[in-house]
């Protein structure tokens, strides 16, 4: 049974995400470790993806019947091991498993999704002396929400 919309949404971006394995011919294995707003996974595990969502920014039209079109936007934060010597080298294979996930492969928009738009990424500097590399994925969604009946 369905939370709400906007919970709906999120779980569509975590199942494109959790697609993410090397044995599907991606770069990393962050999919099989999926967390949702979760500050920080346990230490013990070493390569995964969270989705943090953000506060709605606005609505961008509201009708009589209580429907609105929201931008929401999300931030998919992901680590992963890398080459201590160059960590940034597997930054970029993490952000293109990303953005590959989330847009390729001509899938269709579902639900009450109406557009995902890429706005972003950082590859953090890593630790001195870690073998992981963090990147963020900053993404706007608009969906479409019934406020009588989210």
């Amino acid at each position: 049974m369905s939370i709400s919309a906007m919970a709906d949404t999120a779980l569509e971006i975590i199942e494109r995400l959790s697609k993410i394995r090397s044995a599907d011919g991606y770069n990393s294995d962050i999919g099989l470790n999926a967390y949702w707003g979760t500050v920080r996974p346990p230490a013990s595990v070493k390569e995964f993806f969270v989705l943090h969502e953000l506060d709605e920014e606005n609505v961008l039209e509201q009708k009589q019947d209580g429907s609105v079109r929201l931008r929401i936007p999300y931030v998919v934060e992901a680590q992963t091991g890398c080459d201590p010597a160059a960590p940034a080298e597997q930054g970029h294979r993490l952000v293109a498993d990303i953005k590959r996930a989330i847009w390729g492969g001509g899938q269709q928009l579902t639900g009450n999704l109406n557009d995902i738009r890429y706005a972003g990424r950082v590859i953090f500097p890593r630790d001195e002396g870690s073998k992981l590399v963090v990147v963020q994925v900053s993404l706007q969604v608009t969906m479409t929400e019934n406020l009588g009946a989210p």
